[in-house]
């Protein structure tokens, strides 16, 4: 998990940070392994990994696969069906030829399909006035996990994905290329009324191909502590949306049909250079342009006259814009010994400007970010405690926001806008301490205070609120979180081990939407989760006891608020879950 601006290296839209996930590539040696899991709510996983050595040792295949089925979180007593559950089949087959030292290919084929529910198991919340589908008579449970849809809503996903990654050194220079075409689809049947009334269905539909090039070269070696990389990066994505909501009461329909081009290009660079033999100070600045053009037909069909004047009405839209940007980054290290680092960072990162697909509106500009970091890490050997501390400041500008317009009528669909500037600012720390060797534990704490410096827009679920929003929270900003774990490891006489690890994760308040509505707010709570695992001695296969969510906390895991379409939305973070994972490695 990467935190902050990183512009420089990762490029566009890497604004508040990145989580990275490296796969692992084909190994020169035989492997095979697998993993099974059941649980609760009929949950079955499986996961296997087979690698094998060919062309004399040269090269090597890779195939891994994940095939995951659970049965729905929440029942429908409406139709008598479970809801929010998941099913997902993917796969991903690689080949790598690594003759030489100075040359490697690596080709890579991943596909995944998902047929689910989840996240979309919602429903409103009947002391929040302005669910349309509550006024005309619609129903809901008491209960958070019983539902009421007036039928069972579904997802299809798809995702494909090829790449080439290729590196060859030559003399005292690294040239590497890495090459991406990727298709990705979804098609979505939702009851986003959450009643039992046949009141408001949506049935969207994404679809997006992407192209992406980058070519990188650095020095093969590092020459009197002076290091640099540079390097240039292309993407062509092509993408499509259809939003469609029907209101069956009213026999109206509002049918948004968009679609965007992205053109983009960046050069970017940077260097570091060690001196004074503990510092090391480092500069990076990226250049990226990017242009979109949008084709965007929205239909509205109401014989009643329930959204407006009655009859079919066609709006249209064909724009196309074009942003530049700069990436600066600079970041100083001080080594003052072996277990001690003090770090300091300043970099800016921007989120592309774009089109909304979804409504008939102006561009939305880029939002910026202005981050300032500053840290220490110090471990103490003979103690067995590390530890890591934080401080950071950001400050946004033109933050992109997805909000209602002021007096939308029912169907309407949410406009993204840039609020005028915001600022985060808090504290990060991490400890992990072994106080005998077999007793492990660790503590993660985040303070944050993200507030907005200057924001004006009325909220159009409360007409009569103050539109002034300057000091208001952030969404979806809780000003605590922490982490606490333990874990305890007992050799056994045959040389195997028993671990038995417990955590507990706790989140202060946060509100879901941009206005602090009261009725989007979630409360404090925390999480407690616990495993146990056995590992045979010649760790060739474990066993492992794992339970979450252990005391069935309740808490919301996302709420949304658009009166009167949907009303004020809710949905349920996962109850108590447990089963047993067994693994294998030959």
């Amino acid at each position: 998990m990467l935190k902050g601006p990183q512009g420089v290296n990762l490029g566009r839209n890497v604004v508040g940070g990145a989580v990275t996930i490296v796969t692992q590539d084909p190994l020169p040696y035989r492997e095979a392994t697998a993993s099974l899991l059941l649980g609760n709510y009929d949950h079955r996983q499986l996961q296997f990994t087979l690698n094998e050595p060919i062309q004399n040792g040269d090269a090597a295949v890779r195939l891994s696969g994940l095939f995951n089925d659970r049965d729905g979180l929440s029942e429908n007593t409406f139709v008598g069906a479970d809801q929010d559950d998941e099913g997902l089949r993917s796969w991903r087959l690689q080949y790598q030829y690594n003759p030489r030292s100075d040359l490697l290919l690596n080709v890579a084929y991943h596909d995944s399909r998902e047929q689910s529910s989840r996240y979309i198991s919602w429903a409103p919340d009947p002391n929040v006035p302005g669910s349309g589908a509550l006024a005309f008579g619609g129903t809901v449970a008491d209960d958070p996990r019983e539902l009421r849809h007036n039928f069972v809503p579904d997802q299809t996903v798809r995702k494909q994905l090829l790449g080439v990654r290729f590196e060859q050194t030559f003399d005292d220079l690294v040239l590497s290329s890495a090459t991406s075409f990727q298709r990705n689809a979804l098609k979505l049947r939702a009851d986003i009324d959450g009643t039992d009334l046949n009141f408001s269905v949506n049935a969207p539909e994404e679809s997006s191909r992407v192209f992406t090039q980058e070519l990188r070269l650095r020095p093969a070696h590092n020459v009197g502590g002076f290091d640099w990389l540079a390097g240039v990066y292309l993407l062509h994505e092509e993408a499509e949306q259809v939003i469609d909501v029907t209101l069956p009461l009213v026999s109206a329909r509002n049918r948004v049909d968009g679609a965007v081009d992205t053109d983009s290009w960046a050069v970017f660079g940077e260097a570091s250079y060690a001196f004074a033999e503990r510092w090391e100070i480092t500069a990076g600045l990226r250049y990226s342009v990017d242009r979109r053009r949008l084709d965007l037909v929205e239909r509205i069909e109401d014989p009643l006259g329930a959204l407006g004047p009655p009859g079919t009405t066609v709006n249209t839209q064909q724009d196309s814009d074009r942003w530049e940007s700069l990436m600066p980054e600079v970041s100083l290290v001080y080594s003052a010994d072996a277990h001690t680092l003090f770090w300091a960072k300043v970099s800016e990162g921007q989120k592309a400007g774009g089109f909304n697909t979804s409504a008939v509106q102006p561009g939305f500009d880029p939002e910026t970010l202005l981050a300032t970091e500053v840290g220490l890490k110090k471990s103490f050997p003979s103690l067995s405690l590390y530890t890591e501390v934080a401080l950071f400041h950001y400050d946004y500008r033109d933050m992109q926001l997805l909000t209602p317009p002021a007096g939308a009528p029912l169907g309407t669909f949410p406009q993204v806008i840039n609020a005028a500037k915001s600022t985060i600012q808090g504290l990060d720390l991490v400890a992990r301490y072994r106080p005998v060797p077999p007793v492990g534990l660790n503590f993660g704490m985040t303070w944050l205070d993200a507030r907005f410096d200057e924001f004006v827009s009325q909220d159009p679920n409360r007409p009569g609120s103050d539109p002034n929003h300057a000091g208001g929270r952030l969404p979806n900003a809780p000003k605590v979180s922490l982490n606490l774990g333990a874990d305890y490891t007992l050799p056994t006489e045959g040389g195997g081990q028993w671990t038995a690890g417990v955590d507990y994760r706790y989140q202060s308040e946060v509100y879901y939407n941009i206005y602090q509505d009261p009725a989007t707010r979630q409360g404090d709570y925390g999480l407690v989760n616990a495993s146990l695992v056995y590992r045979d001695p010649n760790r060739q296969w474990s066993l492992q006891f794992y339970g979450n969510n252990l005391t069935d906390e309740a808490f919301w895991q996302g709420i949304i608020r658009q009166d009167p379409l949907i009303g004020t939305l809710r949905n349920p973070g996962a109850p108590r879950t447990f089963g047993i994972r067994a693994s294998v490695r030959f």
